[in-house]
């Protein structure tokens, strides 16, 4: 389904999506009413503003995904999504903001789809909570540049997560802050300078990847950081273990010289 005039408003009124790709090529506007979306795709290639009324997501994805050298700006409301993907297919450099905070309930997409330029994703004091798998990655010649010093990446509930990251820039703070489960990497990461990476809940397993931090690193009461032991975790400025934090290698054999870093809980040897 596709939304002439190139724009899809909503005041008022339900609107509910069905089953079917909806396609606006210009701005999703929503100022009142009740907006059901598809359980597809809702594909918005402009702006996206929704200042009042309410969002259900349908369990389908939403995919931003702006054209030529367009800039876009994601105003949400606070909206809860499922699957979200931004995934620019502009053939010149754009920015995409991030104006607000929002939810990804399932997994969340940034990539640079198509194109030989950079595409950046950027907030200003911005919160995106991820509750589900992180996906970072160039499909293209092109380039992603995900958030950058205030915007913060928050994983929480209680779901077991994954975080890869292929080629693309991995900017934003981000914050573990769990009531249950573990995030794990499914590949390196290498986070920029002035970027700390701070737990408050639940456990990172690096699953025997690098993990590069840009300023701090902070293990804070009550979670874990789990690691195989042959991993190299490099950290700019300092790196903290809060009392009642874990440590804890899981390396199943071979030799494992600890580093001489802060601990405060320490499990050596166990793979269960």
């Amino acid at each position: 389904m596709r939304i002439p005039p190139r724009q899809l408003s909503q005041a008022g009124g339900t609107f509910t999506g069905g089953t079917d790709t909806i396609y606006t090529a210009n701005i999703f506007s929503q100022k009142g009413g009740i907006f059901v979306s598809t359980s597809s795709g809702l594909v918005v290639a402009g702006n996206f503003v929704r200042t009042a009324g309410s969002f259900t997501h349908n369990n389908g994805t939403i995919v931003f995904a702006p054209f030529s050298a367009a800039t876009q700006t994601i105003t949400t409301n606070n909206a809860t999504f499922f699957n979200a993907t931004f995934s620019a297919i502009d053939s010149s450099a754009g920015v995409t903001t991030f104006a607000d905070n929002f939810v990804v309930t399932n997994t969340l997409t940034v990539q640079k789809a198509s194109g030989s330029s950079t595409r950046t994703y950027t907030g200003a004091g911005t919160i995106i909570q991820a509750q589900g798998n992180v996906v970072v990655t160039n499909t293209a010649a092109g380039a992603a540049t995900f958030g950058n010093t205030t915007t913060t990446l928050k994983l929480t509930g209680t779901a077991n997560q994954t975080i890869w990251r292929s080629g693309a820039t991995f900017t934003p703070q981000i914050v573990v802050a769990k009531t249950n489960g573990t995030v794990t990497l499914r590949g390196s990461v290498t986070l920029a300078a002035s970027t700390d990476l701070i737990m408050t809940g639940g456990t990172l397993n690096l699953n025997g990847n690098n993990l590069t931090v840009g300023r701090n690193f902070v293990v804070g009461t009550g979670a874990t950081l789990r690691l195989h032991g042959n991993e190299t975790v490099s950290v700019t400025t300092k790196r903290f273990a809060h009392r009642n934090s874990t440590t804890w290698y899981d390396r199943a054999g071979g030799t494992v010289t600890l580093p001489n870093v802060p601990y405060q809980n320490l499990i050596i040897g166990s793979t269960g």
